[in-house]
C-alpha cells in the first residue's frame, strides 16, 4: 500500500495497520483478510442509527451535532414502509466513502389504533437493524411518562428480542434550558447558560444536577435500568454541542460503535467545535 493510499484510511485502519506491519507472525494473507474486513464494515455498508423522540425534543439538532449531517438535495432519501411517509431513511456520504443511514422515528402518539397498526410495526421493522438507537428525552420537560412507556413497552421489548440492548442511548437533551423552569430566570443571570464559556454557570449547574437526579431515579424505579446501562444515558445540550465527549462514549458501547469512532468521529467533533465557537 502506497503513501498516497495510506493518508486515505481512517484513524482506525492506519492503527491495525501499524499492528500488523509490526507483527512477527501474519502473513500477508492476514493483512490483506484483517483489512478488507475492515474496509467492508468501515465502507460498504452504511453506519444505521435510528433516532426516536417526541416532537421538540431536540431529534434534528441532536442529529447535525453528534454526526455533522445536513439535509440536502444530494442525501439519499427512502421511505422505510411502503405507504407511509411519517419515516424516512436518509443516507450521508460524511467522508472518504463512510457513509450514515439515519431514520428519524416518530414518537407513539397515545392513538392505540394507529400505534399498533403503523407505529410499533415501523419500530420492528427499523430497530432491529440498527447500529445505533438514540431516544431523546428532553430533560427540562416535567412529565416523562411516555417516554417511559414507549422505552418499557416497545423499544427495550424489540431490542432485547434482537439481542441488542446494548445499542440503546437513551440521551438527555436540552440541559441548557432546565433554569427556564424558575421564575428567577427573567432576572438572574446565573440561571442562564454561559455561552461565552459553553457551560453552567454554578447555580444552573446546581439545578441540572438536581433535575437529572429525578430523571435518572425515574428510569430506575421504572425498570429502564434493568436493560440499559446508567454511562448510556449521556446529558447534552445539542444547540450548544455540550458534552459530546459524554454522547461519543455512550455511543463507542454501542456492539459496532467503534465504527463510529474510529473513522468520522474526530471530523464531526471538529464540526461541532466550530458550531459551538459561533453560538
Amino acid at each position: 500500500m502506497s503513501k498516497t493510499d495510506d493518508k486515505k484510511l481512517f484513524p482506525i485502519e492506519k492503527l491495525v495497520k501499524i499492528i500488523l506491519d509490526k507483527s512477527n507472525t501474519a502473513t500477508e494473507k492476514d493483512k490483506q483478510e484483517v483489512m478488507g474486513f475492515l474496509n467492508k464494515e468501515i465502507r460498504e455498508k452504511p453506519f444505521k442509527v435510528a433516532v426516536i423522540g417526541q416532537a421538540g425534543v431536540g431529534k434534528t439538532s441532536t442529529i447535525q451535532c453528534i454526526f455533522g449531517v445536513h439535509p440536502s438535495s444530494t442525501n439519499i432519501v427512502s421511505a422505510v414502509a411502503e405507504g407511509t411517509k411519517e419515516v424516512e431513511e436518509k443516507v450521508y456520504n460524511v467522508l472518504d466513502g463512510f457513509s450514515l443511514s439515519i431514520a428519524d422515528m416518530p414518537g407513539l402518539r397515545n392513538d392505540i389504533l394507529k400505534d399498533e397498526k403503523v407505529y410499533i410495526p415501523l419500530y420492528r421493522s427499523i430497530l432491529p437493524g440498527c447500529d445505533l438507537i438514540i431516544y431523546i428525552i428532553d430533560a427540562h420537560a416535567k412529565e416523562l411518562g411516555v417516554d417511559i412507556k414507549i422505552l418499557r413497552d416497545t423499544v427495550i421489548p424489540i431490542c432485547q428480542e434482537a439481542g441488542i440492548t446494548q445499542n440503546i442511548i437513551i440521551a438527555l437533551n436540552k440541559i441548557d434550558t432546565i433554569g427556564e423552569s424558575f421564575p428567577e430566570y427573567l432576572t438572574n443571570k446565573e440561571y442562564h447558560w454561559n455561552r461565552k464559556e459553553n457551560k453552567p454557570t454554578e447555580t444552573l449547574a446546581g439545578l441540572i444536577k438536581e433535575r437529572l437526579q429525578d430523571i435518572y431515579g425515574r428510569l430506575i424505579s421504572e425498570g429502564i435500568y434493568d436493560y440499559i446501562n446508567v454511562k448510556q444515558s449521556p446529558a447534552i445540550s445539542a444547540v450548544y454541542a455540550f458534552n459530546m465527549q459524554g454522547l461519543l462514549d455512550a455511543i463507542m458501547e454501542a456492539s459496532r460503535g467503534w465504527v463510529f469512532a474510529g473513522t468520522v468521529a474526530n471530523f464531526v467533533v471538529a464540526k461541532a467545535s466550530d458550531k459551538r465557537s459561533r453560538n
